[in-house]
């Protein structure tokens, strides 16, 4: 982040407006904890949550922070169940047949670019989403040197084959 967009605004990305950051493809740190993310089917996916300890601070601070963790994360917490129910909505939703789209386009009218070139949105903007989705369909779609395996460079497919299956 630094040589990127030096010092000072890399200190401000990290610390201002938020402690949630999104390290892509698959990891989230989220306040006190590390989320890990891993698809296993193409409609099942693995969430694991791991709270974070500090070092050399009083274990009270520790103590506290695995109190948090649990409160909001563990089965009578605010935050598990209502994500769970999020993810499963989507996942229901997504399955559904009438329209096939996902549309993100809340805050699309509101986005402006940054002197540094970052895009920016309101908290409550689709932004996010948005960008992780661009930012995949990058990398499925860049160009793969494969020609120690095969001797030709080949691109990455994506998409539906014949037949319906899902590349």
């Amino acid at each position: 982040m630094i040589a990127r967009h030096g010092e000072e605004r890399a200190e401000e990305i990290l610390t201002a407006g938020g402690t949630h950051m999104l390290v892509f493809p698959n990891l989230i740190l989220i306040g006190v904890q590390l989320r890990v993310i891993l698809p296993v089917t193409i409609d099942e996916t693995q969430v694991f949550l791991y709270p974070t300890l500090l070092k050399g601070v009083p274990p009270q601070v520790n103590a506290a922070r695995l109190r948090g963790h649990e409160t909001f994360y563990g089965p009578a917490g605010g935050g598990a169940t209502d994500d769970l129910e999020m993810f499963e909505r989507n996942q229901v939703g997504l399955s559904a047949q009438v329209d096939p789209w996902l549309v993100l386009g809340r805050g699309l009218h509101q986005e402006y670019q940054d002197v540094d070139g970052t895009t920016v949105g309101q908290i409550t903007d689709e932004l996010t989403q948005r960008s992780i989705w661009q930012q995949w369909k990058k990398v499925m779609s860049q160009e793969v040197d494969t020609a120690a395996r095969h001797g030709r460079t080949c691109r990455v497919a994506t998409g539906v084959a014949a037949g319906g299956a899902a590349l």
